[in-house]
């Protein structure tokens, strides 16, 4: 199976992300070999498909807090709502920085390596088996560091694909964070 293909012939489990039933999940975490734990990816599946008929949802969020493949957490739970609402059958959770961390004041730290090449890496994989992306890091991912903001929306841009946003923070154009989210989600074009 290649980077990010969808698991067909594997048994299926529900998982319960908040109220949302998953078909399955899978991450992507890895050690960094100076500091913390880095996760690149959650890959859910929301709904059965037939080949050809699969709708991909990336989101990209500032950064990793505790959602792993076992457990959910507030923001990748409203994003899989998101997702479902929006029609789409499958959700990649990227983020900008890979650094797993429930605060995101907590990037400060001196010496942080917060994205590594496989973060890049596996952007660019996601970003090539999805159909449309969310961006919603929020201003804590700006006020860290402006130009890999950038750098990531530029990659996304590039691939010639749609780019929504929540909204934005105000005064800014920067994508809101999903954690002041309200239902139904409006899905606002990134200019």
């Amino acid at each position: 199976m290649s980077l990010l293909e969808s698991p067909r012939g594997r048994r299926s489990f529900m998982f319960k992300a908040s109220k949302v039933k998953v078909l399955a999940t899978r991450d992507c975490f890895a050690p960094h070999r100076r500091n913390g734990l880095h996760r690149y990816y959650l890959d859910y599946i929301l709904m059965p498909t037939i080949a050809g008929q699969e709708r991909v949802l990336m989101a990209c969020g500032c950064n990793p807090s505790t959602a792993t493949r076992f457990a959910s957490d507030k923001t990748v739970s409203k994003l899989v709502n998101v997702a479902r609402q929006w029609g789409f059958t499958r959700l990649l959770m990227a983020n900008v920085f890979s650094y797993c961390d429930k605060n995101p004041a907590m990037l400060r730290g001196p010496g942080l390596v917060l994205w590594d090449r496989h973060t890049d890496r596996f952007l660019k994989a996601m970003a090539a088996n999805a159909d449309a992306f969310l961006c919603c890091w929020g201003k804590p991912a700006v006020s860290l560091d402006k130009a890999r903001c950038q750098a990531v929306e530029a990659m996304l841009r590039a691939t010639g694909k749609p780019v929504f946003c929540l909204g934005y923070v105000k005064g800014t154009t920067i994508p809101k964070h999903p954690r002041c989210l309200k239902y139904p989600a409006v899905r606002v074009p990134w200019p």
